[in-house]
């Protein structure tokens, strides 16, 4: 049997590794974090998120996800996978409640993120090319809609993220309602 390390040991290696992707803007980056989960501000959380992305060195992350994915044998594409894990990461590093992939009774959205008395469902996708953005911003809507994500979350902010892979960066965070 495999033993996880507890939540604890968890957190803390997540903040770790928060620290060494941003460095010495660890701190104000989870300020900014923060204000805008407060604040619900979805411009200000989309600019953390790529601050985040911005501070990853593209090589390193790209090829340690594409290899976790091959030995686990999952079937999600490489890039959505790295930049979920990146952001889950970070979130943990900063304290946040969050969890990934959470089955909901129609599916799982990528992240479910809580902070105080706010849920925020995002639903990731990745364009490949600048061109394929608005249907991947369709994508995650139609998924929010069909997948009925809010359904137990009744009060929550559904997020519809795009990342460009060519850029490293979320270009559309729309909120779906």
């Amino acid at each position: 049997s495999l033993d996880y390390p507890n939540t604890e040991v968890l957190n803390a290696m997540s903040k770790l590794l928060t620290q060494n992707f941003v460095e010495n803007d660890y701190n104000y980056l989870q300020e900014d974090l923060r204000y805008s989960l407060q604040e619900r501000d979805n411009e200000g959380l989309k600019d953390v998120f790529n601050t985040l992305l911005a501070s990853i060195p593209y090589d390193d992350y790209k090829s340690a996800a594409k290899q976790g994915i091959q030995l686990q044998h999952l079937k999600i594409p490489v890039q959505e996978w790295l930049y979920r894990t990146s952001i889950l990461a970070f979130l943990r590093g900063c304290g946040i409640i969050v969890e990934a992939e959470l089955h909901t009774f129609k599916g799982r959205p990528d992240l479910v993120i809580s902070y105080r008395d706010t849920i925020f469902i995002i639903e990731n996708k990745v364009a490949g090319k600048s061109e394929e953005v608005q249907a991947k911003l369709t994508e995650a809507e139609t998924q929010i809609r069909e997948k009925e994500y809010i359904k137990p979350y009744p009060n929550a902010i559904c997020l519809a993220m795009v990342i460009d892979d060519t850029q490293r960066q979320i270009v559309r965070c729309e909120e779906v309602k």
